[in-house]
């Protein structure tokens, strides 16, 4: 399995969410709270479905 895709996409997948909550938070369209809610449901989404695609395939 190929895990530097993991270790660099979703950093950066983690700091792009950081910059549109921080815009969102900016324009009063959220809080602190649906900031973190946002990025933590989002992060929990993609780790999961990492993980899903990059299982490794049972043996015949």
């Amino acid at each position: 399995m190929n895990y530097g895709i993991n270790e660099n996409l979703l950093p950066l997948l983690r700091h792009a969410l950081q910059l549109a909550a921080g815009v969102l938070i900016y324009k009063g369209a959220i809080d602190e709270a649906g900031a973190e809610l946002l990025i933590g449901g989002v992060m929990s989404f993609a780790t999961a479905a990492w993980m899903y695609f990059t299982k490794p395939k049972a043996a015949p």
